[in-house]
Parts: structure tokens; C-alpha cells; sequence
């Protein structure tokens, strides 16, 4: 884990781990702090349940050197890298996810900056306030720590804005890591009812059943044939088709056996997965001869 400035955060850390040390099921766990600011030495407790090493640096490295560094000094067979550099904002709208900002920490960068640029914490929730309104859930993902951290921080200087706060673990940050959310069902609680969550599930069972060989279709001629013999369970179409060609026929057939019609957007991965297989395809009631 490189550090910069973060000796604060040393403990929740170490706290973090032990608490989910028994997931690991007899693997031992080693915790390396690479301290990257000279001018500050770190000395992080002993713990009974993991192995907990720091290095202090005498020059500044960087933070790549941080983690190469941090690669020289382990002893396991699998290697972890804990840092969060960035934070990005995206709001949920009708037709998909918008990217709003991108909050870059002060440890960013090929080295971490010589000067302390402000309250990283801070400056995110400055961002979040003017877009969130009353009962509004906030969903913080990502890799590393810095989401409970920031929850944390949060409902200590804006309990309002954080009283509907939802933390989740990926894989990946940014926007590849609220698509990961999406994709693995992560959250659907939250995102069942918005179209885009809808829109999502529904082509992710889609490309299950495809994978499986199972009850689905696609391409327009083979869902237009499905959705006239009645088979059609839910008919997948993306929008941009909708508006270049008539396709009534097909949407009504499938209304009328009382099955569900749903226009996927373009914008965003799932419209692109559809569009892929033609911006046609359907989930059936029954295999089609």
C-alpha cells in the first residue's frame, strides 16, 4: 500500500484486513506500507492475524516506485496494489450513465506533488451536494479502501448527503467499475427500477441464455418469425432501430401474447452488446422448431 501524507489511515487499514483475514482460508496475509513522504516516518502496529511490514522512504519515488518497491519487499505468491488516485462522479440518468468529473487525489501522477493541493475528500463531496437531492442513494464502488474511507468521512461532515450511502467492492474504478457493478448485479436493489437497470439485467440474461444455447434469438428476421408465432417472452430492440425502420409488427404480436417490450439505449455497454447482435434479439417462452 503506498502512502503519502496518510499515516491517518494506517489503522482502518490494517482494521480492514484482519477483519477479513479468515476469508483466506489458512493463506497468510502480508501487509506492506511503502511510506513515500520523507519527511514523515510511519510505525504501524503489530497485529496477530497478518504480518505487518513498513519501509520509509528517503527520497520521494514516486508512486510506481512506491509499488515496485513494495514488490521487492514481499514474500507471497499473489501481490495486491492498494492506491486510489482518482475519483469519478457519474449520475444514473434515462438513457444511460453520464461521466460528470473526475476528482484527481494529490498522490496522482508520475510523482506525488511537492505541495498538498487541498482536501481530496472535501472536494468530492463539494461535487456530490448540488446533485443529490432527498433520499437520494449514493453508491460508492472501487478496489480499494478509499470508498469506506470516504463513507465514513462523509456521513461525519454531511450526514444528510451520505444517510442513504451504499458501499460495494470491484474489481476496477472509474467508469469500468460502476459498469462492473451493473453487469455482476451488484446494487440491484438500487438500479432494479431506473430504465438503465432494467435495460441491463435484461441483456445480461439475454446473452446468458445465448451462451447456453438456451431460449433466446436474435437478428430481425429470426425475432420478427419468434415474436408472430407467439414465442417471444421479452423483446430486446434498441433504440436507434426503432427510429430508422417499422417495426410495428413485431411489437405489437408481442404485446398482444401479453410479453414485454423493452428499447435498450445505444449509449450505453448493454445498447452496444445489442447492437452487436444485429439490435434485434428475444428471450422465448419455448424453443422454436
Amino acid at each position: 500500500v503506498p502512502i503519502y501524507k496518510g499515516e491517518k489511515y494506517i489503522e482502518d487499514i490494517i482494521c480492514r484486513i484482519e477483519r477479513n483475514s479468515e476469508k483466506f482460508d489458512g493463506g497468510k496475509i502480508e501487509l506492506i506500507f511503502i511510506n513515500d513522504y520523507p519527511d514523515e516516518r510511519i510505525e504501524p502496529r503489530k497485529s496477530e492475524l497478518i504480518s505487518v511490514v513498513a519501509f520509509n522512504t528517503e527520497i520521494n519515488r514516486g508512486i510506481q516506485g512506491a509499488r515496485i518497491k513494495g514488490c521487492e519487499l514481499c514474500k507471497g505468491r499473489y501481490i495486491l496494489s492498494l492506491d486510489q488516485d482518482d475519483a469519478t462522479i457519474a449520475v444514473m440518468r434515462q438513457y444511460g450513465l453520464k461521466e460528470i468529473a473526475t476528482i484527481r487525489s494529490s498522490r496522482s501522477g508520475k510523482q506525488y506533488e511537492t505541495k498538498d493541493t487541498g482536501d481530496y475528500h472535501g472536494e468530492i463531496i463539494s461535487k456530490l451536494k448540488p446533485m443529490i437531492e432527498k433520499d437520494m442513494p449514493l453508491v460508492l464502488l472501487g478496489p480499494g479502501f478509499e470508498k469506506e474511507l470516504l463513507a465514513d468521512d462523509g456521513k461525519q461532515r454531511e450526514p444528510s448527503l451520505f444517510s442513504k450511502v451504499f458501499v460495494y467492492h470491484t474489481g476496477q474504478s472509474g467508469m469500468q467499475g460502476i459498469n462492473e457493478l451493473l453487469k455482476k448485479g451488484l446494487g440491484s436493489n438500487l438500479l432494479r427500477e431506473s430504465r438503465m437497470g432494467i435495460e441491463m439485467e435484461a441483456v445480461e440474461k439475454l446473452m446468458s441464455e445465448i451462451g447456453k444455447d438456451g431460449l433466446a434469438t436474435y437478428g430481425t428476421d429470426e425475432v420478427r418469425n419468434a415474436a408472430l408465432a407467439g414465442a417471444v417472452e421479452t423483446l430486446l430492440i434498441v433504440d436507434s432501430k426503432l427510429r430508422g425502420g417499422d417495426y410495428d409488427d413485431m411489437i405489437r404480436s408481442t404485446e398482444t401474447q401479453k410479453g414485454n417490450v423493452i428499447v435498450v439505449s445505444e449509449r450505453h455497454d448493454a445498447g452496444k452488446e445489442l447492437m452487436s447482435l444485429g439490435g434485434f434479439a428475444a428471450l422465448l417462452r419455448y424453443r422454436l422448431a
